[in-house]
């Protein structure tokens, strides 16, 4: 059966945005037809079994969570997406940089935010080697059914106050429906920045699909 992106969307749970920069990088199978972008049912079905992304048929329930024990770093990092280039002045500007990247309303971007900055005052979220990690002390289940990684590249180090003083030039900001689930992304996510060289990896500032790739593969073992 064809699909639209919109379609692709709806059954994904994902924002048009996130499709049409799959399309872009290619990282998503579609064809064209007549200038449009045509998607088929099997293959993207194929393709969200390989990616780990729940399928939902348009008159579902609102998505769930995956079991903690299914959750996995790499598909958090694909549902929140891949910037660059940000260009910050502080930790302040970063964090609020971040948030603005988010797949929600203007409203709910705003609530997440005001909670991410009172976290932020409670202490550093700058876990060191120039990496932070920004999360709200409680979860924010009224926007988020899903955890996410939003994984934001600076132009510049900027001063986060870090465990080991060092600037940061990448940001996670992480997102959870729940305790639990966020408990386990932030473990799962500290033991990947554990390894020097992933961290090294990441220095590079690494495209999306490059990124996705090694985290998996790392999650699969392979490290």
């Amino acid at each position: 059966m064809k699909l639209s992106k919109n379609d692709v969307a709806e059954i994904l749970r994902l924002p048009v945005s996130t499709i049409e920069r799959w399309i872009r990088q290619g990282s998503i199978p579609y064809n064209k037809s007549g200038g449009e972008c045509v998607f088929y049912s099997d293959k993207i079905e194929a393709w969200a079994k390989s990616k780990r992304l729940a399928i939902h048929g348009k008159n579902d329930a609102p998505a769930r969570p995956p079991a903690v024990e299914d959750l996995r770093v790499a598909g958090c990092m694909e549902k929140g997406g891949f910037f660059y280039g940000l260009r910050c002045a502080d930790a302040v500007s970063a964090i609020t940089q971040a948030c603005e990247r988010l797949p929600f309303g203007e409203e709910a971007r705003l609530e997440i935010l005001e909670a991410l900055i009172a976290r932020e005052k409670l202490a550093s979220t700058g876990v060191g080697k120039g990496v932070a990690i920004p999360h709200p002390r409680t979860p924010q289940e009224r926007h988020v059914t899903e955890p996410m990684i939003v994984t934001c590249f600076l132009e510049e180090p900027v001063d986060f106050s870090s465990v080991d003083e060092l600037p940061v030039s990448v940001v996670f900001l992480l997102l959870s429906p729940d305790l639990k689930t966020h408990l386990k992304a932030l473990s799962m996510l500290a033991r990947l920045l554990g390894d020097d060289s992933f961290v090294s990896f990441l220095k590079t500032a690494p495209r999306g699909e490059a990124l996705l790739e090694e985290v998996a593969r790392r999650e699969a073992g392979n490290d």
